[in-house]
């Protein structure tokens, strides 16, 4: 069983996307990067930034 988790709307993140919104470019990827780290501390096999890289992930591995 493979586990991963998803940056973007998770709680890990713990923002609403308003907030997120409100974030520049250069604070929502320092945040974004401290969720991933903190995800991988905890042994995700993947991160991924977004639902729709899970379904780029998917549609992908399925060929």
């Amino acid at each position: 069983m493979w586990s991963a988790g998803i940056i973007i709307g998770s709680s890990e993140m713990g923002l609403t996307k308003e907030e997120y919104d409100t974030l520049s470019e250069q604070e929502r990827e320092i945040k974004c990067k401290e969720v991933e780290e903190r995800f991988k501390d905890a042994g995700a096999d993947f991160v991924f930034k977004d639902i729709e890289e899970v379904v780029d992930f998917v549609l992908n591995t399925r060929k």
